[in-house]
């Protein structure tokens, strides 16, 4: 298998090298096509992509992308408390089924198959997108619920810019972070740096009404990264990325948990006219030390992924691009639940793209993916994708497709329960939408609607059988719903600044198939899965002075899957107000905000609760020195 990954990655290095560049009116028509676009971008047609723009992602800059997402994107959070694990739930799935890409890899643990989203903070990623609904035809295995992109970006020529950012608010929470740029003509670096820790005290409400105080809560957050780019020449160029992330945390009620993340990528590319080809290759080490000297337990586990993807693409004729790809993945794990040994499994994949693009506006993508695990094929995922745009305003989108998730480590290997037996989940998700632009003055008002399905089957579920838990391909999940959303770009009305947006989820997520005689799960709501979904933001601002406020509604989770039990709904605002003031290549702004405002007492996992009504004090520094090289 390796072999023939390396061979056909000869091949695709041949044939971008070689293909000779051609300059007749043919390429004068297929000149605007970016094929050194990312891959989400440039083959996900069909597909819903929104990003938070650069006000939204500077508000949330020194929060989690766990609170970024909860508060914006309509994607329901599962959080358990402040500084707790945070997963997410896109249209009606589990946590392993979101795939987090960062610069191009997939970044969810082989060993419990998600990302805790607390640990990654929104200052450490110059972009991020979102994009609901499967794509594992185009990423892979766990790509079946949603994906979230985050990557560095080069600044070539943008001189030296420094920003600094302090804060200290209720519970003890102090944060720090702090990034250097420096962009010349042929190299660009990046340096940040992440701080935050809080006692995590805070008062609560328990049901009746009674006040306490949360116990045995406090964290501590440590990051820094480094991007290096360089220009070898006018085609060509490498990129260096490095992420170590070090966070202790206290679980109640007595547990002590460490998570240790070092994560690294080397990219290199080369562009020409009509050919674009990638290689990169990245290491991934994540470690876990749990310990309750109160239980008794005390765990250790580690695990490891090296990955290496090619990549080519060329532009046919002016309307067809196509893309052809090979990974290899080698994955290794350790931990005390699996005894003394130690586990790996190697993954590949092969996979290709079609993209053609009719003169009436309509764009058309096939893709196809065959993976391999362990040298033994899985099934060939298809997927298709159509968008077409009239008068640059209104835009229809139709994607569907096959998607699937491999058993994790811990699925497979844990002692006792493992089930080495176990089958990848399968299914097949499709979606339709409309997008219409619509001009307001200096900015634009976007109204968004689209509706999902999907079927998930082998859905893998732990069980009790006997003495301990084991898991077993046993659910058959329909998910199905409509997703709608406005939002305005920032407009001017006199000397007044407007910016707003407002996200609706309707999501039915059941299970279609009986676990037992006694079952009385079928067709009712998954746990910790709610029907409703509200995310509103609007920020004013009047020279200098800003004002913002955002709110979210969270519908009835139930906790039992036979509804005997569930949290109540809860709505949630925050405040913030601030000021800027600008001299020369030098700006300070300094902000207040306020969380859960209208102080509500409610727990989004049950037995873990979240604060009342808080505050937060951020001072921001920038200093920005433009290159004095002529662009």
């Amino acid at each position: 298998m390796k072999k023939k990954i390396y061979s056909l990655s000869l091949i695709l290095w041949f044939f971008s090298s070689e293909l000779p560049a051609q300059t007749d009116s043919v390429f004068a028509h297929i000149s605007p096509i970016n094929i050194s676009a990312e891959r989400q971008d440039l083959l996900s047609s069909g597909l819903k992509q929104f990003s938070p723009d650069s006000s939204l992602q500077s508000y949330f800059r020194n929060a989690s992308l766990g609170d970024l997402l909860a508060a914006q994107s309509g994607i329901f959070i599962k959080s358990y408390s402040p500084g707790g694990v945070s997963s997410p739930s896109f249209r009606g799935t589990g946590s392993g089924h979101t795939a987090v890409l960062w610069q191009g890899f997939n970044l969810q643990n082989p060993m419990h198959g998600g990302v805790d989203f607390s640990l990654i903070p929104v200052g450490m990623a110059d972009k991020i997108r979102i994009q609901p609904g499967g794509a594992s035809a185009l990423f892979g295995s766990g790509a079946m619920g949603g994906i979230i992109y985050l990557s560095s970006v080069p600044h070539y020529g943008a001189g030296q810019k420094i920003s600094v950012s302090a804060e200290t608010g209720s519970f003890g929470q102090r944060g720090l972070s702090a990034r250097f740029l420096s962009g010349a003509d042929q190299s660009s670096t990046s340096v940040a740096f992440f701080r935050q820790d809080a006692e995590n005290d805070f008062r609560y409400v328990k049901p009746g009404g009674i006040s306490a105080r949360f116990d045995h809560g406090a964290f501590s957050r440590t990051g820094i990264t480094l991007s290096q780019s360089f220009r070898i020449n006018p085609r060509q160029q490498l990129h260096l990325h490095l992420w170590y992330f070090d966070s202790p945390r206290q679980l109640p009620p007595t547990a002590q948990q460490n998570d240790q993340n070092l994560r690294s990528a080397l990219i290199w590319e080369r562009n020409a006219e009509r050919t674009f080809f990638l290689i990169r290759s990245g290491y991934f080490s994540d470690k876990i030390g749990y310990a309750d000297s109160v239980s008794g337990i005390f765990s250790q586990s580690r695990s490891a992924v090296l990955t290496t993807e090619s990549e080519a693409r060329v532009i046919l004729s002016g309307s067809d691009i196509i893309q052809a790809g090979a990974n290899f993945s080698y994955l290794r794990a350790t931990a005390d639940g699996y005894g003394k040994e130690r586990f790996n499994e190697s993954n590949a994949a092969l996979f290709g793209s079609y993209k053609h693009i009719f003169p009436n506006s309509l764009n058309l993508v096939a893709s196809i993916r065959q993976g391999f695990r362990n040298q033994i094929a899985l099934p060939v995922v298809p997927a298709i994708g159509l968008e077409k745009t009239w008068n640059e305003r209104l835009v229809w989108r139709m994607h569907a497709g096959r998607n699937y998730r491999l058993p994790t480590f811990n699925d497979l290997y844990w002692k006792p329960g493992g089930n080495p037996d176990l089958l990848p989940e399968s299914g097949f998700s499709s979606e339709t939408g409309l997008t219409y632009h619509m001009p307001v003055g200096q900015g634009r008002v976007t109204g968004d609607v689209t509706l999902f399905h999907s079927r998930i089957k082998d859905w893998i579920l732990w069980l009790p059988g006997g003495s301990f838990w084991k898991p077993d391909n046993v659910q058959l999940v329909w998910s199905r719903g409509v997703e709608a959303g406005i939002s305005s770009s920032a407009f001017r009305l006199g000397n007044w600044t407007i910016e707003g947006k407002i996200n609706y989820q309707w999501v039915k997520s059941t299970r279609q198939n009986k676990l037992s005689a006694w079952d009385d799960g079928v067709n009712r709501q998954l746990i910790y899965i709610p029907e409703h979904n509200v995310q509103a933001f609007s920020i004013f601002s009047f020279k200098g002075v800003w004002f913002s406020y955002n709110h979210t509604y969270s519908g009835k989770r139930y906790i039992t899957s036979d509804h005997s039990s569930g949290l109540p709904s809860y709505h949630l605002g925050r405040m913030g107000t601030g000021k800027s003031w600008t001299w020369r290549h030098y700006m300070m702004s300094c902000s207040l905000n306020v969380g859960n405002i209208w102080n509500t007492a409610y727990q989004v996992v049950a037995g873990y609760p979240m604060p009342l009504r808080n505050y937060t004090l951020r001072l921001d520094l920038f200093f920005d020195k433009p290159s004095e090289i002529k662009q």
